[in-house]
């Protein structure tokens, strides 16, 4: 999957390779900051290489893919509708609730 960040004239602003050959759930970006664009927003995806999973961002100003995930973690994670919190699982009952530091 390719991620592309486009400006509201449909100019591509950056572009980040975040799961070239493997399976991942829709983006969800964090909220627009006050004014509008997306100065300031991530992008979260969920990939699933070789039938793991790993979490991965997108930086939006700078097109800059940072990797969430340790090796060997298998957490799923939705995003908190303020953009302020990341709620992980595992798939076996666990459940923690992150902070989106930027």
């Amino acid at each position: 999957m390719r991620v592309l960040i486009v400006s509201r004239d449909g100019e591509v602003q950056h572009t980040a390779e975040v799961a070239p050959r493997d399976a991942t759930d829709p983006p969800q970006w964090t909220p627009a900051p006050p004014g509008g664009g997306t100065s300031g927003k991530i992008v979260f995806v969920q990939t699933y290489p070789m039938d793991g999973r790993r979490i991965l961002t997108v930086n939006a100003d700078t097109g800059q893919v940072l990797d969430l995930s340790r090796e060997h973690w298998d957490a799923y994670f939705a995003l908190s509708p303020d953009g302020k919190s990341v709620l992980l699982n595992n798939g076996r009952g666990g459940f923690w609730l992150a902070p989106v530091i930027r």
